[in-house]
């Protein structure tokens, strides 16, 4: 196993795995290390990442694929008053098993994790996100959006779970996917484990093809129709790319106009 200790405040790093061979990598974050952001480059291969998130730390973790199949195990314990976020962006052609399970585990521990996708050619792209609110004012985000083309698949599983110690806890889940193509296949399935009253959670699924008035409006407008839906997928998967780095936004912007 490889353990990196990312200790210093405001700190800004990349980590290539194209250098680590190992499949098990421990990331370490003590306590009180505010601001921090850090890019997982290059994940490919069979790999298994666990977090370990201090006391009053919080920060970034922005994850990119290689060209490459990867199957992808991801472990969070996450403690008191830590704050994180995963941004995970997924453009690249090759097949995806992404299976996250993300424990909060003492009081006002928070994590969000957001997802944008595109499932391509004959490719399968499956996330399994798995929240376990465990301390009590926890508070767990799932935002999960997606576009589907060709004769791919693509499967958003979330799973919010609020444990009887979870008082005044919340849970909050949102999935989304475009459908391209007839060929194509899209599962958005959202739920809820609650086992405490006090708590505040919901969910949201949508599955559906492009919106027929939109691409005509864009198509009166000279547009040609991979040109309207480069511009309409841009539209809906920016959102996430605006919390990466803008050097990291624009060749992404790029690869999924190569794509489109």
């Amino acid at each position: 196993m490889i353990e990196l200790l990312f200790n210093k405040k405001y700190s800004r790093s990349d980590v290539d795995f194209d250098a680590i061979i190992d499949e098990d990598v421990n990331v370490i974050v003590p306590e009180n290390i505010r601001d921090f952001s850090i890019n997982l480059r290059n994940i490919f291969g069979k790999k298994n990442l666990s977090f370990t998130i201090g006391e009053n730390s919080f920060g970034t973790f922005n994850v990119f694929f290689k060209s490459e199949d990867c199957e992808l195990k991801i472990s969070l314990q996450s403690y008191k008053n830590s704050n994180v976020i995963f941004n995970v962006v997924d453009f690249i052609d090759a097949n995806r098993k992404i299976i996250a399970q993300l424990d909060l585990l003492e009081e006002n521990a928070k994590c969000a994790w957001n997802t944008s996708s595109l499932a391509s050619k004959n490719t399968t792209k499956s996330y399994t996100i798995s929240f376990l609110n465990y301390g009590e004012k926890t508070v767990s985000l799932m935002n999960n959006y997606g576009v589907c083309k060709d004769n791919s698949t693509l499967i958003f599983d979330g799973v919010s779970h609020i444990d009887r110690h979870g008082k005044k806890s919340e849970a909050k889940q949102n999935a989304k996917i475009i459908i391209f193509d007839k060929n194509c296949k899209a599962v958005a399935n959202p739920s809820l484990l609650i086992d405490y009253n006090d708590i505040v959670a919901n969910h949201s699924a949508a599955v559906g093809t492009l919106n027929q008035d939109h691409i005509y409006y864009l198509l009166s407008r000279g547009l040609e129709l991979k040109e309207a839906r480069k511009l309409i997928t841009l539209g809906y998967l920016k959102p996430i790319l605006r919390n990466i780095d803008e050097e990291d936004a624009k060749n992404n912007e790029e690869l999924l106009g190569d794509l489109m």
